[in-house]
């Protein structure tokens, strides 16, 4: 009997007992436990939501090129307060339909990004699908409600100090900047939430450099907006501390405290 025949026959007819002693036993091995992230990476409500978002981003991204690509081009060139010279001071129909959708979008997209990152940064914090779950609701209830509430600041303050025409001016900017980044971010967003961990480092890295970007580009149109309207820098540099920083800071204070972060 060749070698190959003598180790068939004795790893049939050997038991635990006769190699290790009457007291050994056998333990059989359990794949390892999915982690939480990729039982909801994986699951169907997810892959639901990715379908049901991209399918509305396409139909949204060519059906409004136009406006998304002029507002681009009018965003990086250097004409002075190019956005409001493009349209004027007030919202069109088409406009608001794609803020609107866009603005859903990116809240939609940030909340899950946010939780994976935080979830990378923090793996304790989870314990679960469900509790992922849990955090993307309030990571995209907590950006809804500082939009909202920075808009309203900017409603409220132009009313009372008799400037609403430089305050909707702002709001206008900031949300045609939000829906024009989200255009341009949202494939980037699904490549990362979509990709394993190892994978998805370069897209999270290309999100926050057009991120950065466009912070730039709207602190550009904002300082434009006040030397147009004749206001003090000094307001304008207030108005960033106040309703910009603060309030990012407020939502990046989860990915920056705690151990070792």
């Amino acid at each position: 009997m060749d070698s190959e025949t003598i180790r068939s026959t004795c790893a049939d007819t050997l038991s635990a007992a006769d190699i290790f002693g009457d007291g050994s036993r056998l333990l059989l091995q359990s794949p390892p436990a999915a982690s939480p992230e990729s039982a909801m990476l994986d699951s169907l409500p997810f892959q639901a939501v990715m379908l049901a978002v991209a399918v509305v981003y396409m139909f949204f991204l060519v059906r409004y090129s136009d406006i998304i690509w002029g507002f681009i081009r009018t965003a990086v060139s250097a004409d002075g307060n190019a956005l409001l010279k493009e349209s004027g001071m007030q919202f069109s129909s088409e406009q608001r339909n794609l803020s609107i959708v866009m603005s859903l979008i990116g809240i939609i997209m940030t909340s899950f990004v946010s939780i994976r990152l935080l979830r990378w940064l923090r793996p304790s914090l989870f314990d679960g699908a469900a509790e992922l779950w849990i955090g993307c609701g309030f990571a995209a209830a907590a950006i809804a409600a500082t939009m909202a509430a920075v808009c309203a600041v900017l409603y409220i303050a132009g009313a009372v100090s008799g400037r609403r025409d430089a305050c909707m001016g702002l709001i206008r900017i900031k949300t045609l900047c939000f829906a024009v980044v989200v255009s341009v971010i949202t494939p980037f967003c699904i490549s990362y939430l979509l990709l394993p961990e190892n994978a998805a480092g370069v897209w999270l890295y290309a999100i926050l450099a057009l991120c950065s970007v466009s912070a730039l580009l709207f602190v550009k149109e904002s300082f434009l907006l006040f030397i147009s309207q004749r206001i003090s820098i000094l307001f304008w540099i207030l108005y960033l501390c106040t309703l910009e920083i603060f309030p990012i800071s407020l939502l990046l204070s989860p990915f920056l405290r705690g151990d070792g972060i």
